[in-house]
């Protein structure tokens, strides 16, 4: 996959990044310098922190914006879940994608202009206002 398929951006850019989205391999090729080092515990923590925040609101909402996420965890955690954010997406199948007037109304999303969007891939887009998509709420058990 591609940088831009990765959801990668310069303001993310790192070993860690680097290492999540495209493997130690890479990371190694492009920071040799730094082979031995891990991610540190703290990001790892940061990470958690976040994944948790991104599939709580996706689960609570349907979907998820940066601005959501960085309004609950933190204006200082943006390099983070720039470094995360793709890999997060790749692992949950969840999508980034801009909203339109359409999915803005499907979505009930009230904030001004068509902010990006994380999203599950398989989200029904055709429900009716009022009614709860199947799978939406269930429990992270099932």
């Amino acid at each position: 996959m591609t940088w831009k398929e990765k959801h990668c951006t310069m303001k993310g850019i790192s070993r860690e990044m680097i290492l999540r989205n495209f493997g130690e391999e890479e990371a190694n090729r492009v920071y040799p310098q730094m082979q031995t080092k891990k991610i540190p515990r703290k990001n790892e923590r940061t990470a958690f922190y976040l994944e948790k925040l991104i599939l709580d609101f996706i689960n609570e909402k349907g979907y998820a914006t940066e601005k959501d996420i960085l309004k609950l965890a933190g204006k200082e955690k943006e390099v983070n879940l720039k470094r995360i954010l793709g890999e997060v997406i790749e692992k949950y199948n969840l999508k980034k994608v801009r909203a339109n007037k359409k999915l803005k109304r499907k979505l009930f999303i009230k904030e001004k202009g068509y902010p990006y969007v994380i999203m599950s891939q398989n989200y029904p887009l055709d429900f009716k206002y009022g009614e709860i998509p199947d799978g939406i709420l269930e429990d992270e058990e099932n």
